[in-house]
Parts: C-alpha cells; structure tokens; sequence
C-alpha cells in the first residue's frame, strides 16, 4: 500500500515538472518581447524625430530671411509689431534653425541621449502650444516650420506636432533603448569641440589641441 502511494506522488511530481517549466521558460520570452517592442518604438520615433528637426534646421537655414518674416508674422499677431528690431528676429531665425538642426543630428547618433531627448520634449511641449493657439485663433495662415518647402495648414501643424510631442515622449522615458552610432571613445566625431577630455582617437581636432596643450604647457 505505501509503495503504490509514493509510486502515485512520484507520477505526481513528474507531471508537474514540465507545467512549472514551461512556465518558466514562457515568463522570459515574454519581457524578451515586450523588451524588444519597448526598443524598437523608441528607435522608430528616434529616427522620425531626429529627421524632421534635422529637414527642419535645414530648410530653416537656407531661408532665414523668410524664417524671419514669420517671426515677424507672429509678433504682428501677437500684437508685437515694431518691439523687435531686424536684427534680433534675424538672430532669432538663425538660433532657431541651428537649434533644430543639432538636435537633429545629436538625438540621430545618441549623443547626450537623456539630455537632448529632455530638450526636444520642452521645446515640442512649446511648439505644440504654439501652433494650438494657431489651430484655433488662426492668426498665420502657415506656421513656417519647413519654410518654402512643404506648406501646411494650421490644423495639419497641430496634428504633426501632437504626434511628435508624442515621440519626444517615448525617447524621453527610454533614453537608454537608443543605441549609439558613435561611441564614447571619440565623440568629437560629430561634436568637435564638446569636451577635450572625452576623445582619445587621437586623429581629429580636438585631440590635436589638447596634444598642443601638453607640449605648450610642458
């Protein structure tokens, strides 16, 4: 009698195995995957981002007088006309569109990732709200963000701004999940004077100068 019951709790045990197993070998499949969709969004909204403010610096920089001409455009609708003088609107476009452009290009290669993907939150955050008062008061006929390249209407900037409020959001959350294209070795590669003490590939200008640095001040 006592061996037919530990027979029966052994077959027991033996079926119970491979249920707990498989359990097991399920649960990390499953935030493997869930891992993996986490990376590739935020890689996908990376890209999207980094190539519409890249096109936009671009375009932006190309024109800035017509980029200026907005700016005046939206002081005038702001009831600002006259308080800004020529030069600090022109200043205003060129900022702008070098602002836009190296965002581009560091959020691109990952460079500074928490800190850039931090900034083009609170300036898509600002946009956003920019072109809702356009949306709805209709001030501009066209907001200007792609120049003379692409026009679009007040209600499709708001659009396109809401959804890359919501990119900027998903690589703000998960900075980390952006492989870097460039790596921490030689960062002067796309940002030739951004530290001397972070390059050590010895070949581009930044090494140079701190190469000419020691032998000066040796």
């Amino acid at each position: 009698m006592e061996n037919n019951i530990s027979e029966h709790n052994s077959e027991l045990d033996t079926d119970s195995k491979p249920e707990n197993a498989a359990e097991e070998t399920h649960a990390p499949d499953a935030s493997s995957h869930s891992s993996w969709m986490v990376s590739l969004i935020v890689n996908v909204a990376r890209l999207l981002l980094s190539l519409t403010f890249i096109f936009s610096g671009f375009v932006k920089a190309v024109d800035p007088i017509g980029t200026q001409y907005k700016i005046e455009d939206y002081a005038e609708a702001a009831g600002l006309v006259g308080v800004f003088p020529d030069w600090m609107t022109l200043t205003a476009s060129v900022l702008i569109s070098a602002l836009e452009f190296s965002l581009g290009v560091f959020l691109l290669f990952a460079i500074k990732r928490r800190t850039v993907s931090k900034v083009i939150l609170a300036f898509m955050v600002v946009m956003a709200a920019i072109t809702a008062w356009l949306w709805l008061a209709n001030p501009v006929s066209d907001c200007g963000c792609f120049g003379d390249a692409i026009h679009l209407t007040n209600g499709e900037t708001f659009a396109k701004n809401v959804i890359l409020l919501a990119l900027a959001a998903a690589v703000t959350v998960w900075p980390l999940r952006m492989p870097r294209f460039v790596s921490l070795s030689n960062p002067c590669i796309i940002t030739p004077f951004s530290s001397r003490s972070q390059c050590r590939c010895g070949a581009c200008m930044t090494c140079l100068y701190s190469i000419s640095d020691l032998i000066i001040s040796a």
